[in-house]
């Protein structure tokens, strides 16, 4: 009779849903700006379906519990719903979104290497399976029955022999041989493009599911999961919106690979040993309540922190990441000694919560619940967790910085947005502006996007914990309970978001990231004379801007930031305006902008930033430059269409003289 009889437990999914929202902007009433937040739902494992854990050969005859120096090898299947994809689709999965992101976690992480193919374990009936003392081997209870990783049914081929007993444990066999497995691989992929029933799940009425990802199986030695899969939704894959899948796809692909919830118990520490105590079965224990393996408080802990809201102040809870490295890390990030880890998001429900960093201060870590920007980064502090798994080594020199919340403290990182945003820190990346039709714009936190202050009124009052006005210019009241920003996961603190232009006269969006050329505005949209691109990025303007010609003058409500090239010489900066190099002298400078472009004269104004945050050599910043004013068009005996003294004419429709200012 063969040993205990066990049951297995079930992966995480994960998958990611776009869900959009729209205000109202710019200029005559028609045109409007589309937000899109991308939220990343990981759903939690269900005790239900798992096969025994992967048998694997070090590359070491020794027990080597601490070697992760071998260059992380993913191989790749493709599911026969990939081939039914149209030509463009299966072109843009097959030679873009899966390569680009494989390759990116494979130049990235390092892992101990293992010898021979990879044969993944059969599921069981019923999910119950007989062990032996000292035989890894896997024997289901009556029979062995398809085996899945995912929608992925795994080939015969890449399981291990299976092998059965009766309900008593009885008349144990082996009832087909193993097939050669997977060779020179540490990680087995399986990608599919199936319509599923979570393609098909929704937020309200404006969501759509991506992708969605997860583990499927795990070696024994060290618990490192070693076979996932990914389902990408065929309805998402659109070739104007690559960029945005493939960003999707890596995040999920680092759900499968060791960022999950349903993973964070089988931490090792620097020694290899498990940070969570094992049980019986050599596994950690159980949380029925989460319905998912329990990790130690070696992983994750439990802080209290004194919150102002509304009301005054409360108690919070959050959970927070005390891995090594991850504090370390985090540590570094704030300029914060004594941050006791990472928090981890707490809202979104099963699936957001616990699984990804807190939004609130992660903002574009790609690794937050909701990635609504078009630059989502992977930081130091994701690889760090990485590391901390125990199951790999990260080539930190891949990792991007994240400008979100870098340097400014403890109160940052510890404090009710209220809090901060009472502070009146203009550090703080926090707003406090509604958003309205003919609001203002501002540059994002990291001056890459034109945005507007995402604060908006929502129809039911806010819970407690995420009331943070206590008074709002327009906001009467009655109402201030309902004020907050769109972005949920934020906890309802606003701050600067890129978004989309859409005009009901055009049928093309652009965005407002600088750095893209497309997003140009162009004919008399351009009245600010932006130029989008490489080499530039977001200035703020000091006031509206308008446009003149002979016998018509433009008054436009929208303004506030726009995008610009910028220079770094003579020791200070300069910003372009058509072409037009204008020195700073001084953070803060309100430059006058007096330019004529095609018959239209423009006036404006455009603000200095601090030279150290763009120009390395700033020696001459402070010292008196050149006025900017040299630079600007002599327009007054010039008319923009031709005349003479055109100036005098564009007055004249307006009752007035050049030449004595008096009213005729």
């Amino acid at each position: 009779m063969i040993g205990k009889l066990l049951l297995a437990v079930a992966v995480a999914n994960a998958f990611l849903v776009i869900s959009i929202h729209t205000h109202p902007v710019e200029q005559d009433g028609g045109d409007f700006h589309v937000a899109q937040e991308t939220h990343c739902v990981h759903d939690f494992p269900k005790i239900e379906d798992i096969p025994h854990p992967v048998q694997l050969k070090s590359v070491n005859s020794k027990r080597d519990k601490r070697s992760p120096e071998h260059q992380m090898r993913i191989q790749v299947f493709y599911h026969k719903s990939v081939d039914e994809l149209s030509k463009i689709q299966q072109e843009i999965v097959r030679a873009q979104i899966v390569p680009n992101a494989v390759s990116f976690w494979e130049n990235a992480l390092k892992v101990r290497r293992n010898v021979g193919a990879i044969h993944l374990n059969r599921k069981c009936e019923n999910n119950q399976y007989f062990m032996a003392e000292d035989d890894p081997t896997q024997y289901c209870k009556n029979q062995c029955v398809e085996t899945k990783c995912g929608e992925f049914v795994v080939p015969e081929e890449h399981l291990k022999s299976c092998h059965t007993c009766d309900s008593f444990g009885r008349d144990c066999k082996k009832v087909t041989d193993e097939g050669p497995g997977v060779n020179n691989t540490d990680f087995v992929l399986y990608v599919s493009a199936i319509p599923t029933k979570q393609c098909g799940e929704s937020i309200g009425e404006q969501a759509s599911t991506v992708a969605y990802a997860a583990h499927c199986q795990q070696e024994i030695e060290f618990d490192r999961p070693v076979a996932g899969h990914t389902n990408i939704c065929p309805a998402a894959i659109k070739p104007d919106e690559v960029q945005g899948l493939s960003s999707t796809f890596k995040h999920e692909l680092l759900h499968a690979l060791g960022f999950s919830s349903s993973l964070f118990a089988f931490f090792r520490d620097s020694r290899g040993d498990p940070l969570t105590p094992r049980g019986s079965d050599g596994k950690p224990p159980i949380n029925r309540k989460l319905q998912l393996r329990q990790w130690s408080d070696k992983i994750i802990k439990e802080i209290e922190r004194t919150w102002k809201v509304r009301s005054g102040m409360v108690t919070r809870r959050v959970s927070v990441m005390v891995t090594p490295k991850v504090v370390e890390e985090v540590r570094k990030h704030f300029g914060c000694p004594t941050l006791e880890g990472a928090e981890l998001e707490d809202q979104g429900g099963d699936g957001t919560a616990l699984t990804h960093w807190e939004k609130r201060i992660f903002q574009n870590e790609a690794m937050t619940g909701t990635v609504h920007t078009q630059n989502p980064v992977y930081s130091r502090m994701t690889f760090a967790l990485m590391e901390d798994s125990g199951w790999y080594l990260p080539n930190y020199d891949l990792a991007e910085n994240i400008e979100w919340g870098k340097g400014l403290g403890c109160d940052f990182a510890q404090k009710s947005c209220m809090e901060i945003l009472e502070m009146k820190d203009e550090r703080f990346p926090f707003c406090n502006t509604v958003m309205q039709s003919d609001s203002r714009t501002y540059c994002t936190h990291d001056s890459r996007s034109v945005g507007s202050c995402n604060l908006v009124q929502f129809a039911k009052p806010l819970p407690t914990l995420y009331q943070n006005f206590n008074e709002l210019e327009g906001v009467s009241p009655s109402d201030i309970s309902r004020v907050g920003s769109s972005v949920t996961l934020a906890d309802f603190c606003p701050y600067i978001q890129e978004f989309t232009w859409k005009s009901t006269s055009q049928s093309k969006e652009r965005g407002t990231r600088c750095a893209q050329a497309q997003n140009a505005p162009v004919g008399d949209n351009n009245y600010a004379l932006e130029q989008y691109g490489n080499g530039t990025r977001c200035f703020e303007q000091g006031g509206k801007w308008e446009q003149k010609s002979c016998r018509t003058l433009k008054q436009w409500k929208r303004y506030g930031a726009g995008c610009y090239p910028y220079e770094c010489k003579d020791g200070g900066l300069n910003i372009v305006v058509r072409n037009v190099s204008l020195p700073c002298s001084e953070e803060g400078q309100v430059i006058d902008v007096r330019l004529k472009s095609g018959k239209w004269l423009h006036e404006g104004t455009v603000v200095c930033p601090k030279c150290e945050d763009i120009c390395s050599n700033c020696q001459v910043q402070k010292q008196a430059r050149t006025d900017p004013d040299l630079f600007m068009d002599d327009v007054e005996n010039t008319c923009f269409e031709g005349g003479a003294n055109g100036l005098n004419g564009f007055f004249s429709t307006f009752g007035f003289s050049l030449n004595d200012n008096k009213k005729r």
